[in-house]
């Protein structure tokens, strides 16, 4: 295996090539990458650049780098940091199945730039951080990254039935229609409680909105199962196939197995998202059959403080496009645009997953 210490074996053609294969990067993906390889050896002060950017990628540095004429370079210092994910992976017993698939989305990550500028190129290496450090994994068809729940919500459970109910913390500046936006001047919501029952503003189930008015719930009916701190595993949605019922099942089961077996000391009590997928609005345009309305329906929705449709705009039309002059190529674009322009609006939109109501799993798990 190449050095943990040295990045600059990308230089040399034969040990990047076996690195390369070993990932399992496509054929087009790997050619790229030696061509760049390749031109970088006539790049004053090659080596130098590759460590670099290595090193911030490692150290948490949220830059975007951008080598003239070279915009491939940053995507060579990642894979420079391959063997140091490799390393942590196999401390931890994380089947090498699982850290090729992970680290195969750099591959996503060069056609994203591609698609944005018209060439080959990586500059995300924010994102590709989470991969190097064990901090996300994909697992099947979806990814997991471990994080707090960080959202304004508490979320209870019925002793009787299950049902989950979410109420908003204290002092959350909300709009009019529920939204929590900074500013709004809409309503700001209050909470109390004491050992009998909590008082706070409920969250509608169906649309992740924020209740104006102010609702008891006893706490001999229901158990606290989150909160802001909470401790989840957030679902990412790469680019892929079809986001069908039984692939995300299998998938939500392996990540369940799999953290508790490589990450033990980790209690998380459930899976969280924040995605353009879960915007209850999607539910006014698209058909009730479609993967991404059954994706959805799996979360309990909560409203994202400040969001905007941005997301949405840049996954489903692309950066920069504006929807008014926009011709659609598929059913989804011409949802969305379609939506837009009869005055509709989206939001990127979060959600919860109980621990123990795992997708897929069989009862009592």
């Amino acid at each position: 295996m190449p050095s943990p210490e040295n990045g600059n074996w990308v230089l040399s053609p034969g040990r990047l090539h076996k690195e390369l294969e070993r990932t399992g990067f496509c054929q087009d993906t790997v050619d790229r990458l030696m061509e760049a390889a390749r031109r970088a050896l006539s790049l004053p002060d090659v080596a130098a650049k590759l460590e670099q950017i290595r090193s911030e990628t490692l150290g948490g540095m949220r830059t975007k780098p951008h080598i003239p004429d070279h915009p491939l370079l940053p995507a060579l210092a990642i894979v420079a940091a391959f063997p140091q994910a490799r390393a942590l992976h196999q401390a931890r017993g994380i089947p090498d199945a699982v850290t090729n698939a992970t680290l195969c989305d750099l591959g996503r990550s060069m056609e994203a730039y591609h698609a944005e500028h018209g060439i080959w190129g990586f500059d995300n290496i924010g994102w590709l951080r989470h991969h190097l450090t064990g901090g996300l994994f994909e697992l099947g068809r979806l990814q997991y990254q471990p994080g707090t729940m960080g959202l304004p919500y508490r979320v209870y459970r019925s002793h009787r039935d299950a049902h989950l109910v979410a109420l908003a913390v204290d002092q959350v500046s909300c709009s009019a229609e529920g939204f929590p936006q900074q500013g709004a001047g809409g309503f700001t919501t209050t909470w109390t409680a004491d050992s009998h029952q909590v008082q706070g503003h409920f969250v509608c189930p169906e649309s992740g909105k924020i209740s104006p008015q102010s609702k008891d719930l006893a706490l001999s009916d229901y158990e606290l199962i989150a909160d802001p701190t909470s401790h989840l595993l957030f679902v990412h949605i790469p680019k892929g196939p079809a986001l069908g019922r039984a692939d995300c099942d299998e998938s939500f089961q392996k990540a369940a197995l799999f953290f508790d077996r490589h990450f033990p000391e980790r209690d998380w009590q459930g899976y969280g998202c924040i995605s353009w997928l879960l915007d209850p609005e999607l539910r006014q345009c698209l058909p009730a059959h479609s993967n991404i309305l059954g994706f959805a329906s799996r979360f309990l929705p909560l409203a994202v403080p400040n969001a905007t449709g941005n997301q949405i705009l840049e996954r489903v039309l692309g950066v920069g496009v504006d929807p008014s002059t926009f011709q659609p190529r598929n059913s989804l674009q011409r949802a969305v645009v379609d939506h837009l322009r009869a005055g509709g609006c989206f939001r990127t939109t979060g959600g919860f997953i109980p621990r123990q109501d795992t997708p897929g799993a069989p009862p009592g798990h």
